[in-house]
């Protein structure tokens, strides 16, 4: 019998609640550390987050708190402290915030 990946999906998910276990998590160092520089890579350039800090500086509150609290979610993670490429252990919200209130 030849199952499409979302059947095969649910087959597994079946079975792993048969047997009360869950679904283990797939983190490698390497796939975390390639996805932080493609976000640096991209959001990094000081053009980037001039644009970013000039447009969240003209949107509602309600959008630049839901941005600010994206920006912060990182610090919860095992990697929370970050350093930026000028060597402040700042994070983007952080400088972000200091800007926009003044």
């Amino acid at each position: 019998m030849k199952l499409s990946n979302e059947k095969t999906r649910a087959f597994v998910r079946g079975l792993l609640a048969e047997s009360g276990a869950s679904a283990k998590a797939r983190v490698t160092l390497p796939r975390v550390e390639a996805s932080a520089r493609r976000l640096r890579e991209r959001f990094g350039s000081a053009s980037c987050r001039r644009a970013l800090e000039r447009t969240l500086r003209d949107a509602p509150d309600p959008t630049r708190n839901g941005v600010r609290k994206e920006l912060e979610a990182p610090r919860a993670s095992p990697a929370g402290d970050r350093v930026d490429p000028r060597g402040e252990a700042r994070s983007v919200g952080d400088r972000l915030e200091g800007r926009l209130a003044a």
